[in-house]
């Protein structure tokens, strides 16, 4: 039920939240954040495979490649797409 001081929106949030998902239109994964929780390194190395030295990177837990860097790592992977 949607609280008395809740607006319809902060509702829907909450009833439905939202999720950011990637996609690699190299290879045509799609993944949401919660899907590379467990074992990022393992499972964000092969999403983004065909970048091999950022995939060694994630894989290697190089400082500032870990989970708490993802926007980070993505946005490294987006620069250096062909």
């Amino acid at each position: 039920q949607q609280g008395s001081s809740e607006s319809d929106e902060e509702f829907m949030n909450r009833m439905y939240p939202p999720k950011t998902v990637y996609l690699n239109n190299n290879n045509g994964m799609v993944k949401s954040v919660d899907q590379f929780g467990l074992k990022f390194p393992k499972k964000m190395s092969e999403f983004i495979a065909d970048q091999k030295d950022l995939a060694s990177k994630v894989a290697n837990k190089e400082k500032g490649y870990g989970m708490l860097k993802i926007l980070n790592i993505i946005e490294e992977y987006n620069t250096n797409c062909k």
